[in-house]
């Protein structure tokens, strides 16, 4: 690891004397560890993290995904393989035919499941960074004035890191991704490097219980004259000792399953910095099939959405132990989707279909827009939607070159993200309710 990116993970952790562990330690708000008079802050909101799994590989995982099946009179292709059978996928009061493995998850994570069917308007790999502004409509808010281009997820983290108190507000990946923040270019940092830096007996989150005890006593020393009040919230909000060393256990432990940089130890790494509470949007990248074009009989496709399947469970199984069940959303979404039409032997890069899925406490079990026949000679995009109901609407009032910053908006909704803040920094698409969970 370079001199740099190991400046920027002992910045991250041991910076502002060591506030962010400190918090993790005394389950107290840093803002509140910064100044132990101020007043009594409020209490946690239903603000939520994002873990994102996004890849430049354009994975076919929307050819799998409810929502995209009952085409097959029209030419669409899908996967025969026995492990991707149609089944009839129950998402909460939706039901909609999408392939075997989504509906192995439980069924109170397909409650809070949504398959927005979307367009990304690019065949290019590399447009995954373009993707990830949604292809110029998420803006920059520089000096008071909206300009130029952002990430949506630097407009998520810039709402959302004030409410959660995470220790930056940058988004951080742990993938090999750059993001950017207000056009400044992001370090990423890998599952190993993480582990290297947090891991070791001597590393920096040391003896979180002594800790601890010591900024609970200053807190106390400090707050002696201040309000009965104040006294009360500092007793009432720092978690109990055996709490404090289940989350030491649990970090610990997370680290220790780290051996690489796989989309596994990507998992463990994304959930560590959840719970350190390092940033609102952590990135990932879980594989759903790939780069396609040789895929004989599609048997990788299958391999890996099941597998890909298989390890969303893993991620949602561990924010439960960890007790983030409530508190994270999981949303997949790549730089585009796969055509339905080509062989069996591989699939193509489809700029008009693609799907995003979105897990969380704000989620509604739903499938949003859905697949349509684009004509002779081509293939299946993105359906127009309906606003007001979610569906596929050929006449819908989101049309399929909107379908993608209806995405990015609904999203930062189902965080908690203010309607004011899309409305100026996501040009074009709604906020589709039907996709969000009541209140």
């Amino acid at each position: 690891m370079n001199t740099q990116r190991r400046a920027f993970l002992f910045g991250l952790f041991a910076g502002g004397g060591l506030l962010g562990l400190r918090s993790l330690a005394t389950g107290l708000p840093m803002s509140f560890l910064a100044d132990a008079r101020a007043d009594t802050p409020p209490p946690p909101d239903d603000a939520q993290f994002l873990i994102l799994s996004t890849s430049g590989a354009g994975d076919p995982l929307n050819t799998s995904a409810p929502g995209s099946y009952g085409h097959e009179a029209e030419g669409a292709v899908y996967n025969a393989r026995a492990e991707l059978l149609p089944t009839k996928i129950q998402l909460g009061a939706t039901s909609a035919i999408g392939a075997a493995p989504w509906g192995t998850l439980p069924a109170e994570v397909r409650a809070r499941t949504s398959f927005f069917h979307n367009s990304t308007y690019t065949l290019s790999h590399s447009d995954e960074a373009k993707v990830l502004r949604l292809m110029g409509s998420a803006k920059r808010l520089s000096g008071g004035v909206i300009n130029g281009e952002d990430m949506a997820v630097s407009i998520y983290a810039s709402r959302l890191a004030p409410r959660l108190d995470t220790l930056q507000i940058e988004p951080i990946s742990v993938e090999d991704l750059s993001l950017s923040y207000d056009g400044r270019v992001l370090n990423s940092v890998s599952p190993s490097a993480l582990k290297r830096i947090l891991g070791a007996q001597k590393g920096i989150l040391g003896d979180l219980r002594k800790l601890r005890d010591k900024s609970l006593d200053q807190m106390h020393e400090k707050l002696k004259d201040s309000s009965l009040a104040q006294r009360k919230f500092l007793d009432a909000y720092a978690s109990s000792q055996t709490q404090v060393r289940g989350i030491q256990d649990s970090l610990l432990a997370r680290l220790d399953a780290i051996t690489g940089d796989s989309p596994d130890d990507q998992i463990n790494a994304a959930i560590t910095l959840v719970l350190m509470k390092v940033s609102p949007v952590v990135t990932i990248g879980i594989p759903f099939g790939g780069d396609n074009h040789t895929d004989t009989g599609l048997a990788h496709e299958a391999e890996e959405i099941v597998s890909g399947v298989d390890r969303v469970s893993g991620l949602l199984a561990g924010l439960t132990s960890a007790g983030l069940q409530d508190r994270v959303t999981l949303a997949l979404s790549n730089v585009f989707g796969r055509t339905f039409r080509d062989s069996k032997d591989g699939r193509s890069h489809n700029a008009d279909h693609h799907v995003t899925v979105m897990i969380g406490k704000g989620v509604k079990g739903s499938v949003i827009g859905g697949l349509r026949d684009l004509g002779a000679g081509k293939d299946f995009g993105a359906s127009p939607i309906d606003s007001s109901t979610g569906a596929a609407a050929a006449k819908g009032d989101i049309p399929e070159n909107q379908t993608l910053e209806s995405m990015g908006k609904t999203l930062g909704a189902a965080l908690g993200v203010d309607a004011g803040t899309l409305e100026s920094r996501i040009k074009g698409g709604k906020i589709i309710s039907a996709a969000l969970a009541a209140g």
